[in-house]
């Protein structure tokens, strides 16, 4: 029997090392940040050092809520409720609704094997995933309350679930464009992925006024979210303590208003700035060493605070969803106005245009800068043809391959409907040839600054660590590791270097080095997830089981809702026959996510390795049901330990 199980072992292993990886896909580089409550700023803070005449900048200048703006700009935030940005996130019970729940609405729908629905019951919404049998019985299931909605559903909805604080995306979106509901983009295929992706802080950062991630750890905030969750007055204009006591003064202060920023007087790169902050996406954008996600303020220079990076060029044949400022930015239109042109010369903050006045509002944003006369379309042909739409020709909406039911306007402003994508305008300096990827704010940074080198290392090796071993890896992990020595060498507590020169030193074949970088890591920060969880995956494959048990425990002591967590533990016991731990740890990953098969494959051998046939064969059922690539394999495996 031992042999048998070994086997069936091995098989298992094969499975779970796919899935350890499941957590850090979609993980950003925000939640490297520790917690600065109560700390003092440090000497180089761009919040202190920064020459500017607007006072609210400053770390110490305390933000008031919108109530406290309404109560003297009253047109501007009643205007402003009814935009888009403030209904960028909400309890799901207090959300504008926009979603229907009838099978005409794709409710439920299947996907790749899996059945989904979206259940409202009273006030609470819950997303189900589900599989059925060979015979069509449901015979695995998991539902969750939706608690948060992310977005406004002027494009579509995603939703979010919380356990304890850890915040996950469910795999269920609504599209309100297709008018119905999907999976969510990048979810997968694979059970995997479904109510698990954690929600990083960055996707918060854009999507809610303010929030408090804990300190190291992947998707775990302070609670509760704050009660006024979208985004508010503050995040474009600053922090409005000094504004409010300002005009709570009995006699009132004269001279300029030095206590709020207005974005529309600011000059061209700190009034983008503002936009930036989130509709600047690019392949991945990385905060500077000392850098905190929360620091940037309102008529401060994004790239003192962060480092974005996007693709020196584009396929002309790709109609992705990709990030309007990088468009904006390739246009002629940007080019030529000199920083004139920008986003709030097309898009009032504070009030967005009825569906009817579109057309009209945006003509007039054209109208600033090009004459009536200009377009060589006769007017009657204009009008009966686009109703005299400028936007229609020259920003048409674009279907996306990369969002289901989605289109997205093209902000490169084309002359010609249908012109190629042109990167002219776009910066260009690389940091290597083997990964073609530039710094956006490149013309703002001194060519001589090593953190931009650094924040480059430490995107490219987060961007690569969960690809699976192969060249692609090993080759970013070549590029990465001078920048990253150079970084420690300046700064040894810069703990996302140095857990990046870990990693890359793993790949590159030097394993002991790695696990010494990843010890130094946790010295300072013991309970640093991501680092834990790579720590106890390097310590296995030395042999070095105690250590790696001890990291998989501390891991999940930091994330107690990280199936894969326990699933490398229970393999650990496993190894040592250590069969009670084994099946507490399967049994409680169990209850965290029952789709998984790596889950039922670790409880088929707990219960084969203690004579519980019986168990075993329910599992067996369950882990068929799942339809693992594997599956004649594996039921070869399991008929052999039945006898």
């Amino acid at each position: 029997m031992r042999v048998k199980t070994a086997l069936f072992v091995l098989l298992a292993l094969v499975a779970a090392a796919g899935a350890s990886a499941w957590f850090f896909w979609q993980r950003t580089l925000v939640t490297d940040a520790p917690d600065t409550a109560g700390k003092a700023a440090p000497a180089d803070d761009p919040r202190l050092t920064y020459p500017t005449r607007y006072r609210n900048v400053r770390p110490e200048v305390k933000y008031v809520g919108d109530e406290a703006c309404a109560a003297c700009h009253v047109s501007e935030s009643s205007s402003y409720h009814h935009h888009p940005m403030a209904h960028s996130m909400s309890l799901v019970s207090q959300a504008v609704p926009v979603e229907r729940y009838d099978a005409a609405a794709g409710n439920p729908f299947a996907k790749a094997g899996f059945d989904f629905a979206i259940e409202r019951r009273d006030e609470q919404v819950f997303h189900k995933v589900s599989r059925r049998d060979v015979g069509g019985k449901e015979a695995l299931s998991l539902a969750r309350a939706a608690r948060y909605a992310v977005g406004s559903g002027s494009h579509g909805r995603a939703y979010l679930t919380e356990l304890d604080q850890h915040i996950f995306q469910t795999p269920i979106n609504w599209f309100t464009q297709g008018r119905r509901w999907d999976l969510a983009p990048n979810v997968g295929d694979t059970q995997r992925s479904h109510f698990f992706r954690g929600v990083d802080a960055l996707c918060i950062y854009c999507h809610a006024n303010q929030a408090e991630p804990v300190a190291d750890s992947l998707n775990r905030y302070r609670a509760p979210l704050p009660a006024r969750l979208a985004i508010g007055c503050e995040r474009c204009h600053g922090p409005g303590q000094l504004h409010v006591q300002r005009h709570n003064q009995a006699e009132a202060a004269e001279g300029p208003d030095d206590t709020i920023v207005n974005p529309a007087s600011l000059e061209p790169a700190l009034r983008e700035s503002i936009c930036q902050q989130c509709h600047l996406q690019g392949e991945f954008r990385v905060l500077h060493r000392g850098r905190q996600l929360y620091d940037f303020r309102p008529g401060l220079p994004l790239h003192l605070f962060w480092s974005v990076f996007l693709r020196t060029s584009r396929n002309d044949q790709e109609r992705e969803a990709v990030s309007h400022v990088e468009q904006l930015f390739a246009s002629k239109c940007f080019r030529a106005s000199e920083g004139k042109l920008g986003c709030i010369s097309c898009h009032d903050p504070h009030d967005y245009p009825a569906p009817e006045k579109k057309a009209a509002v945006y003509r007039q944003a054209c109208l600033k800068c090009h004459r009536e006369t200009a377009c060589p379309v006769p007017m009657p042909e204009r009008q009966a043809q686009k109703q005299n739409d400028c936007a229609a020709c020259h920003m048409p909406r674009l279907r996306t391959t990369d969002v289901a039911h989605t289109a997205t306007s093209d902000h490169r402003i084309p002359r010609r409907p249908g012109q190629a994508f042109q990167s002219v305008g776009m910066p260009r300096q690389v940091f290597s040839e083997a990964i073609p990827l530039v710094n956006f704010h490149e013309g703002l940074v001194d060519p001589a600054d090593r953190g931009a080198r650094r924040d480059f290392a430490v995107g490219v090796i987060d961007l690569v660590e969960p690809m699976p071993p192969g060249p692609p890896r090993r080759e970013a992990a070549q590029v990465a590791l001078p920048f990253l020595r150079e970084a420690v060498e300046k700064a040894p507590d810069d703990l996302p270097a140095l857990h990046a020169q870990g990693f890359a030193l793993w790949v590159l074949g030097f394993p002991n080095e790695a696990a010494a970088g990843f010890d130094a890591v946790l010295d300072k920060a013991p309970e640093r997830e991501v680092t834990l969880s790579y720590a106890a995956q390097l310590a296995a494959g030395l042999g070095r089981k105690e250590a790696a048990r001890a990291f998989w425990e501390r891991a999940i002591a930091v994330n107690p809702y990280a199936p894969s967590y326990r699933i490398q533990l229970g393999l650990l016991f496993v190894q040592d026959k250590d069969w009670p731990r084994a099946l507490e740890q399967a049994r409680a990953a169990g209850r965290i996510n029952p789709l998984s098969a790596d889950v039922h494959m670790l409880l088929i051998d707990c219960y084969l390795s203690t004579g519980r046939k019986k168990e075993a064969r329910e599992e067996f059922d369950k882990l068929m049901a799942l339809e693992p690539p594997n599956a004649e394999q594996l039921r070869t495996r399991f008929g052999e330990m039945m006898k």
